[in-house]
C-alpha cells in the first residue's frame, strides 16, 4: 500500500492489531483513526479506542451518525430480534457494519486518503455484502480501497499477530469486545462478561493463540 490511509478503530482486538500491523508495514501516512459512537450500550469500546489511538500515536476522531443509524442500527436490531424469534439467521443486523465501511470511505475521501483499514473478520461481516459495497464505492470514482488484514482468519489469529508484533499485553488488557452493558470482569483473555458472543469468540481465540505460541516455543527449544 502507499499514499494515505485511515483506520477504523472500534476499540476491539481485531481493529487494534490490524492498525498496528498496517502501521508497521504501510509505506504511506496513517492520517486518522476513526471510531463511531452510535449510541451502543457497550459504549466503553469508544473509550478504549481513544486510549489505543493514543498508544499508537494516531490522530483520533469520534463520529456520531445518529441519522444514518435510524435506518441501519435501530431498525436492524429490531429486525434481527424478530428473525431470531422466527428461527432465521440474524445476519441482517450486520448492516450496521456495512454502514461503518461506507462512512469510513466518506471520511477517507474528505481527508484525501485512498485506503481504509479495518479489523473486519468473517465472524462479523457478510463477505459477499462487503464485496458488493466496496465494488460500488470503487465504481463511484472515489479512489478509496479497503484493506482487511484479518478477513477470513480464525479467531486466534489476531492474538497471534499481536504476540508477533510485541503488543500482546495491550491487545489482551486494553481492547474491549464485550457486548454487555455491565458485569465486566478482568479475565486471562481480557475484560468482559464472559457470556456474550463477543467474549466467547475472544476467549476461544485467546486459547487458540496460546496453544500455537506454546507449540512454537516448544519447537524452538528442541
Amino acid at each position: 500500500m502507499s499514499d494515505k490511509a485511515v483506520i477504523l478503530l472500534s476499540g476491539g482486538l481485531n481493529s487494534f492489531v490490524a492498525a498496528k500491523f498496517v502501521m508497521d508495514y504501510f509505506q504511506g501516512d496513517i492520517v486518522e483513526a476513526i471510531c463511531f459512537n452510535y449510541g451502543q450500550p457497550h459504549g466503553n469500546e469508544v473509550d478504549a479506542a481513544a486510549e489505543l489511538a493514543e498508544f499508537l500515536e494516531i490522530p483520533f476522531s469520534v463520529f456520531s451518525p445518529e441519522m444514518s443509524w435510524e435506518m441501519t442500527d435501530r431498525m436492524t436490531v429490531a429486525q434481527a430480534d424478530h428473525m431470531v424469534e422466527q428461527g432465521l439467521n440474524e445476519s441482517f443486523w450486520f448492516g450496521r457494519d456495512l454502514m461503518i465501511h461506507l462512512l469510513g470511505a466518506s471520511r477517507a475521501k474528505a481527508l484525501g486518503a485512498k485506503v481504509v483499514v479495518t479489523g473486519a473478520t468473517m465472524a462479523r461481516v457478510d463477505r459477499k455484502a462487503l464485496e458488493l459495497l466496496e465494488a460500488a464505492i470503487g465504481a463511484s470514482g472515489s479512489g478509496v480501497i479497503f484493506e482487511h488484514p484479518f478477513l477470513g482468519t480464525p479467531p486466534g489469529h489476531s492474538f497471534k499477530v499481536a504476540h508477533d508484533l510485541g503488543i500482546w499485553d495491550h491487545a489482551v488488557m486494553d481492547t474491549v469486545d464485550c457486548l454487555s452493558t455491565d458485569g465486566m470482569n478482568q479475565n486471562s483473555w481480557g475484560w468482559g462478561c464472559g457470556e456474550c458472543e463477543g467474549c466467547k469468540i475472544r476467549k476461544h481465540g485467546f486459547e487458540q493463540a496460546l496453544a500455537i505460541i506454546k507449540s512454537a516455543n516448544e519447537l524452538e527449544v528442541q
